[in-house]
């Protein structure tokens, strides 16, 4: 299923204690991605996300970063 060049964005927004507010949304993923392989990247891509979650915020950055829209883009690079 992984495909060198494959690319998926996710949009997603921390509380003010750096956890997730609600599941990431996919804002990108590369053209003609057949559904099943889009899902496998997909899961992929939200675990790599919760495991690094909650994030440990200051009371600052927290509070700047609370609620605001985030995007990451995720690229499969490895050569088969």
């Amino acid at each position: 299923m992984a495909r060198s060049g494959k690319q998926i964005t996710l949009r997603f927004s921390f509380n003010s204690h750096g956890g997730l507010i609600s599941e990431p949304r996919t804002t990108y993923v590369t053209a003609d991605t057949p559904p099943d392989v889009r899902e496998t990247y997909w899961n992929a891509a939200t675990a790599a996300l919760k495991r690094c979650t909650p994030l440990q915020f200051t009371d600052g950055l927290g509070g700047a970063l609370a609620g605001r829209p985030l995007a990451i883009r995720f690229v499969d690079e490895r050569s088969f």
